[in-house]
């Protein structure tokens, strides 16, 4: 207002910087979440986690784990019989 302009001629440049800005910081926030999502991806691609019982496997090819569920599964439908 010292400067000589109407309330009309703030407000309106006030809400136009203030949408440039959201874009800004909407296309920043996108850049920095892919930034982030693929330096994670990279790091479990370099340090996978291995399960000690699925990773050893028996003479048949199956995993251990596998082989117990097939084994509680065999038992629960003798038990049901």
């Amino acid at each position: 207002m010292a400067a000589g302009n109407t309330p009309q001629t703030i407000l309106i440049r006030a809400a136009a910087i203030m949408m440039g800005c959201w874009v800004i910081g909407l296309m920043v926030g996108h850049i920095l979440q892919r930034a982030v999502n693929d330096h994670i991806e990279r790091y479990k691609q370099a340090h996978p986690i291995v399960d000690d019982e699925s990773a050893e496997l028996n003479e048949q090819g199956a995993s251990v784990r596998d082989d117990a569920a097939g084994r509680m599964r065999a038992s629960q439908q003798r038990s049901a019989a």
